[in-house]
């Protein structure tokens, strides 16, 4: 459930809740632990907040004062509890131990993408499996008191018991450092800080691949398997596509990498369409591709007839409900494509009742369609091109005006009318973790027709939040093209359409693929004009990821020192302080317009 509430926690009533705590002798965070928790939480926007040990509520209204979550937090001190009832109103206060209440969270089904711990230190290993069952993947434990040295003021050495309990934080560090399912990183400040991020395991980060550049970039930056268009049958014609060498390369080389590739076979075929696209399933199957995705029954059933290939049913087949899902699997679908109009509870609900005989595929970045699943004919009534047989016009992104017979009226005061179509492009990079939940088996990336460095930037964050990472997903989508996000259908976001403009914008463009780096040299393919003086940002998936330096020096293929790299795909060398892949990608803020 998305919360779109405001928290209305002040700076002043956090002073006054500090201020009681140290009155009454409440241990509290440090202020270096408190900028670091909301700095966590404004990077990965969680919805559920559970936090063990309340206090009289400081840490929790510095959490509500840094989101929009539902917190609910457990304290078993009857007089602080009732301080922390009243300290924190739009809370969900719970009285009791917290390994008893823990397991009741967990009986009833409860669920948290953000689990706050900072109480009862001596518990924090047998609260641990606990913790476990309630997050979701990508959720993340945020814990305290790490570094905790167990001496008061005046105090030489810590009591036996403090000794205790500063062995068992040690083994919770370690332990939850080696674990394989979270990515952990330990923070020397305040009282000494994990943050823990579980991973997504077993679900696939599916990238868009419109070329084999662009193939290529989806695999370096983490794609676990791309999909691809060869030059007919797929829905998007005017797109650079796929030779049937260009695909038999991409299948093996992914192969090689233990990834895998699918081929879009989803127009709405015709009569006329069917002697091709038999000799084309066929050699799809001889290439060895990994899956066909296909919207057509007839076609669904030619491949089931004449190959070995497995058959993913596309989006455009609008699947809504569950026995149109059970329907396919029964006629030999692997995997659905569910529409993008699917709730988060009907793909569980989906997901629940297929009991594993089918994968489920969604759509987790990237443009949607004004139309039902794309099933649309705007583009074939007003240019004359056949949306469903891959050249749509995107006549849903023009501008539109109401005419009469005496006059035109705009819709809105512009005098370019209104985009009253023009849908807002999908990201749910916040809310993977649930999707993950649900049962979801495949993360789809939206862009065959988008740019290299839209790939590198959509598959490089997901797989880093899939990965455990802490990652600024807002920030790092905003760099790739786009338009004003939303969740679309999944949790219910009434803002879809978006009627200023229908132009894409990004805060960065690309400037230059890397193709090696030696000495603090690297050897770059120039994508976009770039000058001495510039400061470029580093794409990789590697810790590079994020880095920036300054252009200080550019030499061009005649060994020539110059300003300015300004000849497209020309080889230069820059200098760079840091050793970056082949297929890293340097980029540059765009400059206010």
């Amino acid at each position: 459930m998305k919360n779109d509430t405001t928290n209305e926690i002040t700076n002043e009533k956090i002073d006054a809740i500090k201020a009681k705590s140290l009155e009454i002798g409440v241990p509290i965070i440090t202020d270096e632990t408190r900028e670091v928790l909301a700095e966590t939480l404004e990077k990965i926007k969680p919805l559920k907040i559970l936090e063990i040990g309340g206090g009289i509520g400081y840490s929790g209204a510095v959490i509500l004062s840094s989101c929009t979550a539902h917190l609910t937090t457990i304290e078993i001190d009857a007089d602080r509890f009732k301080l922390l009832k009243a300290n924190l109103p739009n809370a969900k206060v719970i009285f009791g131990d917290a390994l008893d209440e823990m397991q009741r969270l967990i009986s009833v089904g409860e669920k948290f993408d953000f689990i706050f711990l900072d109480g009862a230190k001596a518990q924090y290993n047998n609260y641990f499996p606990f913790i476990d069952a309630l997050l979701l993947p990508t959720g993340v434990l945020f814990a305290d008191n790490i570094d905790f040295h167990g001496m008061a003021s005046g105090e030489l050495t810590p009591t036996k018991g403090a000794k205790t309990i500063i062995k068992g934080l040690q083994n919770f560090k370690e332990n939850l450092i080696k674990n394989a399912n979270y990515k952990t990183q330990y923070i020397k400040k305040g009282d000494g800080i994990l943050i823990a991020r579980k991973k997504v395991l077993g679900v696939e980060l599916l990238a868009p691949a419109g070329n084999y550049a662009r193939f290529k970039t989806a695999l370096h930056f983490g794609a676990d398997a791309v999909y691809m268009g060869g030059k007919q049958f797929g829905l998007r014609a005017g797109g650079d596509n796929f030779t049937e060498s260009e695909l038999k390369k991409a299948v093996n080389e992914a192969h090689k990498l233990g990834k895998k590739v699918y081929i879009t076979v989803n127009i709405f075929a015709r009569n006329a369409d069917f002697y091709d696209i038999k000799q084309y399933l066929i050699n799809l199957d001889k290439i060895g591709v990994d899956a066909i995705i296909v919207s057509d029954l007839g076609v669904l059933r030619l491949a089931k007839q004449l190959t070995n290939l497995e058959v993913h049913i596309s989006t455009q087949a609008n699947v809504l409900n569950k026995y149109t899902a059970e329907t396919y699997a029964n006629l030999g679908a692997t995997r659905i494509v569910l529409a993008r109009e699917c709730s988060l509870a009907e793909i569980k609900e989906i997901c629940d009742y297929l009991k594993g005989r089918c994968e489920i595929e969604v759509f987790i970045q990237g443009a949607m369609c004004v139309s039902y699943s794309g099933r649309c004919l705007l583009s074939n009534y007003i240019c004359s091109r056949e949306s469903n047989r891959g050249m749509c016009a995107q006549p849903c992104r023009f501008s539109y005006t109401i005419k009469t017979a005496d006059a035109e009226m705009p819709i809105e005061e512009d005098e370019r009318g209104t985009y009253i179509l023009n849908s807002r492009d999908l990201c749910l990079a916040h809310y993977i973790g649930q999707l993950a939940e649900a049962g979801v088996k495949s993360f789809k990336i939206e862009g065959r027709n988008k740019s290299e460095n839209y790939v590198a930037g959509a598959v490089g964050a997901y797989r880093r939040i899939m990965n455990g990472e802490i990652v600024d997903a807002d920030a790092e989508l905003s760099k790739i093209s786009h338009r004003p996000y939303t969740t679309g259908f999944a949790f219910n976001d009434d803002n879809k359409q978006f009627i200023e403009t229908a132009g894409a914008t990004s805060t960065h463009d690309i400037v230059a693929s890397i193709l090696k780096t030696t000495q603090d040299i690297a050897t770059v393919v120039h994508k976009n004009k770039f000058s001495v003086g510039d400061t470029l940002e580093i794409l990789s998936p590697t810790e590079a990821h994020g880095k920036s330096f300054i252009v200080e020096k550019i030499i061009n293929e005649l060994g020539e020192q110059v300003d300015c790299a300004k000849k497209v795909k020309e080889v230069v060398k820059i200098n760079c302080p840091f050793k970056l892949k082949k297929g890293d990608i340097l980029i540059r803020a765009t400059e206010p317009k």
